[in-house]
């Protein structure tokens, strides 16, 4: 597996989490014009949405071999499911992206 691998496949977790956040807040506010203690869900999605992205950007992605921080970098450049393609190396440490960990 490659650190571009890696850093994929976590971006796509952390989407897929952030995706299921978003159904829950979307859902739980249109039935809450019915069930108004649902309104407790919608704040709930919203709550942890927050704290996903939050936490990934901080915390979920971090070089394997220097342990540098790449949190902003990976979540926001590139497409929706990977990192940017020009990426080549760790700006921190300079190690090949698409090396084998």
């Amino acid at each position: 597996m490659t650190i571009r691998t890696y850093f994929n496949l976590r971006k796509k977790r952390i989407l897929m989490v952030l995706f299921g956040c978003a159904v829950t807040a979307i859902v739980s506010a249109l039935l809450s014009v019915r069930y108004e203690f649902l309104f407790l869900f919608t704040l709930s999605g919203v709550a942890t949405a927050i704290v996903v992205m939050y936490c990934a950007v901080i915390f979920g992605f971090r070089c394997p071999k220097c342990r540098g921080q790449w949190g902003y970098l990976a979540m926001y450049s590139g497409k929706t499911f990977s990192i940017r393609k020009d990426l080549k190396y760790c700006p921190y440490c300079g190690a090949d992206l698409d090396k084998e960990i």
